[in-house]
């Protein structure tokens, strides 16, 4: 006779090992939810204002002229950055 092979079905501690890794993953994207919100919605603006206070001031639309228009740019340009808005806010009696 042919050896064959009987598979026995999977038993209930397999079974709990893929349901223990599903509530893995879901509790880890109800963290990963509030984080994705609070980088789209305050750290992405947040950082275009930051890059917009680093450009030089210009009588045109918009009224800068932007220093950098991409991260690739970003280090070839970071010597035409300018604090003086910055210098302008300590220097400024009010």
């Amino acid at each position: 006779m042919a050896d064959t092979a009987i598979t026995a079905p999977p038993t209930s501690g397999a079974i709990k090992q893929d349901t223990g890794i599903i509530a893995a993953i879901f509790s880890r994207l109800v963290i990963i939810v509030p984080y994705l919100w609070l980088l789209i919605f305050f750290l992405v603006p947040f950082f275009i204002v930051f890059k917009i206070s680093l450009s030089q001031t210009a009588i045109a639309m918009p009224p800068y002229t932007p220093v950098v228009s991409g991260i690739g740019d970003l280090f070839a340009k970071l010597k035409d950055f300018s604090f003086d808005n910055y210098v302008w806010l300590t220097d400024d009696p009010l």
